[in-house]
């Protein structure tokens, strides 16, 4: 079995967050990056079997350790939020561009902006007003809220 290697296919995605996993080793520790690592191998193994269902739920199970990982091994407060905030991101821009349940939508966004504060990155403050007064409409702009999403870090 062969799997697509797009860019926006799970395992270009996931060799991806290897490749910045390798970088941020020091910062992250040796095991956690293992994780990623056996994610990958799993995902790779998996392709070239004739039943790839086991070795897929090892991928989730190396991806639920390796978040298990980042909260028990990163002392550094300002590393595991900047993580934390990137995950919720994703998972906010994913939410948008499906037109999630909009309570699902803004309960992922409210769990997005303690992580904003955590990471100590410098975030546009006007695209977060921005995203806020989207979260706060009674009827929620998808769009809008995307694009506002996708500028809160062009500071």
């Amino acid at each position: 079995m062969m799997y697509s290697t797009g860019g926006n296919s799970i395992i270009s995605n996931l060799t991806r967050a290897y490749d910045n996993a390798i970088v941020m080793r020091d910062e992250i520790g040796t095991e956690t990056l293992g994780y990623i690592q056996m994610a990958v191998y799993s995902m790779d193994a998996a392709a070239a079997s004739a039943a790839p269902v086991i070795l897929l739920q090892k991928v989730v199970d190396h991806l639920l350790a390796f978040w298990g990982c980042v909260d028990d091994q990163i002392d550094g407060y300002c590393i595991r939020g900047i993580m934390k905030f990137g995950k919720r991101v994703e998972r906010l821009d994913l939410y948008l561009r499906f037109h999630m349940d909009p309570h699902e939508v803004r309960r992922i966004y409210h769990r997005m902006v303690p992580r904003a504060r955590e990471s100590q990155l410098p975030i546009n403050k006007a695209a977060m007003e921005d995203l806020e007064g989207y979260m706060s409409a009674p009827e929620l702009d998808y769009d809008g809220a995307l694009g506002a999403l996708m500028g809160i870090l062009n500071v």
